[in-house]
């Protein structure tokens, strides 16, 4: 009895021990893995912060590089639309030049055709003004001799004779010597009108006709 009760002394001894080892053994695993972590931790932090630093230079890099690049570009853009805009503004003036020239030239040959249309219009106006009053002249002519020959034809067929000139007017017993028969004035009848004496060879022909009408007529 004693000895059994020495052996579970010795097997909870053992028990002890191996649970006290046990402790040790996951005390130490523990601890070991607390530092391993611990340290794998710091590693992580410091490849992220590094990682995060890289990243930042990158970045401060990479926008450094962009804005480097995109103000090159601005500045060619800036220079090439100045040089554009100075191209369009010289292209602009020599438009507006040849314009210009052309406009003046236009007007001054339009001014010229004017001007010589007007010179032969005028011209042309004097020319048929002449022309019109040379007509007038010959018609105005024409009918003079024409209305001059009619008092003559008009005298001579309500008279007898022919029509003296104005300038050499016949007296009025000449006049009556001349309109009455040389061989029968004494046969005339009593009841018969006796002559008139010649009208006023200035009297226009209307008046003479109604003379001659009245004559007629008695």
């Amino acid at each position: 009895m004693t000895s059994l009760m020495e052996r579970i002394r010795q097997e909870h001894r053992s028990i002890a021990e191996e649970v006290t080892q046990l402790f040790r053994d996951t005390q130490t695993f523990l601890s070991d893995t607390a530092t391993t972590r611990q340290d794998r931790a710091k590693q992580q932090a410091e490849d992220l912060f590094k990682f995060h630093q890289d990243l930042q230079q990158e970045n401060r890099d990479f926008l450094t590089d962009i804005h480097q690049q995109r103000m090159e570009q601005a500045k060619k853009q800036a220079e090439d639309l100045f040089e554009f805009h100075q191209d369009l503004q010289q292209e602009n003036r020599d438009f507006l030049t040849d314009t210009h020239q052309q406009r003046m030239e236009q007007a001054k040959k339009q001014a010229e055709d004017l001007f010589k249309f007007h010179q032969d219009l005028q011209q042309e106006n004097r020319d048929f003004l002449t022309d019109t009053h040379q007509q007038r002249m010959t018609n105005a002519k024409e009918q003079s001799q024409q209305l001059g020959q009619f008092r003559r034809d008009l005298f001579i067929s309500i008279f007898g004779i022919p029509r003296s000139s104005p300038s050499s007017k016949q007296p009025p017993n000449s006049a009556k010597q001349s309109i009455s028969p040389p061989n029968n004035s004494s046969k005339l009848p009593t009841n018969s009108p006796s002559p008139k004496p010649p009208t006023n060879p200035l009297r226009p022909p209307a008046a003479k006709v109604a003379e001659a009408e009245s004559q007629s007529k008695i």
